[in-house]
C-alpha cells in the first residue's frame, strides 16, 4: 500500500497529478533506459533489466542508502512489465538476502523490498528461500576471483520448498559472485527450476 500522496516527481521535481512518485516524463525516461539483456550462467539463467550507470546508478545508490524504499515499487513496475511482456513462468518471488546484521544496522533489505513489491502486484508468495550463512567483508573494491573467495559457500537454503518456478530478485550484478554462490546452494538442495533477475548489471572484466 503506497502510504505516500506525492506532489513533486522524485527526480525532477515537477508536479505530479497520479499520486505516483515519478512523473510520466521521468517514468519514460527511465524506460528508454532499459537494456534488457539474458545472461546464460553456467545451469541457470540471469536476466538483467537496466546498465548500472548515470540516472539507473543513481536510483539505486538513493534506494539502498537513502532510506527511499519507494523507489523499490517504481522498479517493481519495470520488472512486472518485463515479466508479462516476455511471458516468463513465475508461482513464487525470492529476493538475494542480506546477512542479518546487516540488514538490522539499515533497518531493510532492498531486495527484500523489491521482491515483496513485485509480488503484491502479481499476488504471488515472496518467500525467503535462501540465507546468509556468515558476514561477508565488502565486494566494492575486489576483483572477480577475490569476490569469489570470499562468497564461496556463504549461502544456504532454508527449509522451504518453492511453489513451482521461482524467481530470485537482486538490485546489481558486478561480476556474478554473489549468484554463483546462491546457485551453488539451490544445486545441492535439488532446486532447480529458478531463475535470477537483476535490475542493473556493471559487469567487472577482470
Amino acid at each position: 500500500m503506497n502510504l505516500f500522496t506525492w506532489k513533486r516527481c522524485q527526480i525532477c521535481r515537477a508536479e505530479v497529478f497520479n499520486q505516483r512518485p515519478l512523473c510520466r516524463a521521468c517514468f519514460d525516461q527511465l524506460r528508454d533506459l532499459q537494456t534488457t539483456e539474458r545472461i546464460e550462467r553456467h545451469d541457470f539463467v540471469i536476466f538483467s533489466l537496466f546498465s548500472y550507470a548515470d540516472q539507473v546508478q543513481e536510483l539505486i545508490h538513493r534506494m539502498k542508502f537513502k532510506e527511499q524504499r519507494y523507489l523499490a515499487g517504481v522498479f517493481a513496475d519495470f520488472i512486472v512489465r518485463f515479466l508479462q511482456q516476455n511471458d516468463l513462468p513465475v508461482d513464487a518471488v525470492s529476493f538475494v538476502p542480506m546477512y542479518r546484521y546487516k540488514k538490522w544496522v539499515r533497518g531493510y533489505d532492498q531486495a527484500e523490498d523489491l521482491a515483496t513489491e513485485v509480488a503484491n502486484r502479481l499476488e504471488l508468495p515472496c518467500i525467503k528461500i535462501l540465507e546468509r550463512t556468515r558476514h561477508t567483508k565488502s565486494l566494492y573494491k575486489l576483483d572477480r576471483r577475490q569476490r569469489q573467495q570470499v562468497m564461496a559457500g556463504s549461502m544456504s537454503v532454508r527449509d522451504k520448498k518453492p511453489p513451482g518456478y521461482l524467481m530470485i530478485i537482486d538490485d546489481i550484478l558486478t561480476t556474478g559472485s554473489t549468484i554463483d554462490a546462491c546457485a551453488h546452494a539451490l544445486s545441492d538442495s535439488e532446486i532447480e527450476d529458478y531463475f535470477f533477475l537483476v535490475l542493473a548489471q556493471a559487469l567487472q572484466s577482470s
